[in-house]
């Protein structure tokens, strides 16, 4: 049984990766290259932190 702390941060992690792709889609199609860019960089860092945990 997993802890439910590495459960709730996985969780947490795979929205905030979700969302800022979606977030980040939506930048970069209305013009907004940087901001796009910046919350790309948050999925990656998102994203980093659900793989490490599952390892």
């Amino acid at each position: 049984m997993l802890n439910p702390r590495y459960e709730a941060e996985t969780a947490v992690a795979d929205y905030i990766a979700e969302v800022s792709a979606e977030l980040s889609i939506l930048a970069y199609r209305n013009g907004l290259p940087m901001l796009a860019y910046v919350l790309d960089m948050a999925r990656l860092e998102a994203e980093s932190h659900t793989d490490k945990k599952k390892s």
